[in-house]
């Protein structure tokens, strides 16, 4: 028929675009089969898979010294050819689904679900065409940005709209005083909660709020450290530390500089008789060699000496405050 020649002219259309267009185009017999008509739906799942089949196993390599171009994208699954990186997913499923459900990777579905307010999770079988080929995009190894990504999001983008129509559809009916609204738009709105929530809360899983209970080792070791400096110490410290020395005679802030200078050891030590360096909050300038050679300048040059070390938090004092209070060096 007419529509028929139409709609196998559009399939055709959108298969001379991307190889792996082939792969959407087999969800799309998919879907057809679930809508009932399953001789269309065979024969163009058939087309979609035989094309992808195609190209991605015989003319795409032909191209790459006999190569699958972009089994690298997926080395972390396989190498060689698309069917040891299919393998390698199904014998480790919790590694393709902790990438698949990573915190960006629910940003990018966030990001394009928002706009049209989530109203296609109504309709959602008008999206499964899409699901596989965007699961392959997401756990794919390439580079990020808005380019990047554009030709990754457009078979959701156009199953998105699909589902958006029939959503739409759904959205209610007017009966004299009063709208009767379909169950399924109520369970749009609390995915629509549910998303926003665990994109933008404090208390997101991906924030790890089970951990809050727990204190973080270097939080022990802040903790100890106001324990052991004496009331009568005068302190040099890092910022995180002087909420709990307050007590001290004398404390005295220090910050880390971007870049590291010879003369930071003097100033560090220079008129207190306790330091505290806490590599946490080391700058990112700073390399391996210059955390060394800060160490080296504070007990060499400086004639200071370590007493205590533990979660990357280290305390420095002079010979004499260690001795009277019975603190052995660290060596």
């Amino acid at each position: 028929t007419e529509k028929n020649s139409k709609y196998w002219a559009m399939v055709l259309f959108a298969l001379l675009t991307r190889s792996d267009l082939g792969l959407l185009i087999a969800g799309l017999g998919f879907l057809w089969i679930l809508e009932g008509r399953k001789k269309l739906g065979y024969q163009t799942l058939a087309l979609g898979f035989s094309w992808s089949t195609i190209f991605i196993l015989g003319v795409q390599p032909l191209y790459k010294g006999g190569v699958f171009p972009h089994v690298g994208a997926f080395s972390d699954y396989g190498s060689g050819n698309p069917f040891s990186v299919l393998w390698g997913m199904i014998i480790n499923p919790l590694t393709f689904i902790a990438e698949l459900y990573s915190e960006a990777n629910f940003d990018s579905a966030v990001a394009l679900l928002a706009p049209v307010l989530f109203l296609p999770m109504v309709a959602p079988r008008y999206l499964l065409p899409c699901l596989p080929l965007f699961a392959l995009y997401l756990t794919a190894d390439v580079p990020t940005g808005e380019f990047a990504e554009a030709g990754q999001r457009v078979p959701v983008i156009v199953c998105m709209f699909v589902a958006l129509i029939f959503a739409v559809r759904k959205t209610g009916r007017v009966i004299v005083q009063r709208v009767n609204v379909d169950r399924t738009v109520l369970g749009a709105l609390l995915i629509t909660a549910a998303v926003f929530f665990t994109a933008n809360s404090p208390s997101s899983f991906y924030e790890d709020p089970w951990a809050w209970g727990r204190r973080q080792p270097v939080d022990v070791a802040r903790l100890e450290i106001a324990e052991l400096i004496p009331d009568d110490a005068v302190v040099r410290s890092s910022p995180k530390l002087l909420p709990l020395l307050t007590e001290r005679v004398a404390l005295w802030e220090f910050s880390l500089p971007e870049q590291y200078d010879d003369r930071l050891g003097s100033e560090a030590v220079r008129n207190v008789n306790w330091f505290i360096f806490d590599r946490s909050e080391i700058p990112i300038g700073w390399t391996g060699v210059d955390i060394l050679d800060f160490q080296a300048d504070l007990k060499i040059s400086q004639r200071f000496v370590q007493v205590y070390e533990s979660a990357g938090v280290e305390v420095y004092v002079t010979p004499q405050e260690a001795l009277s209070l019975g603190l052995e060096a660290i060596k």
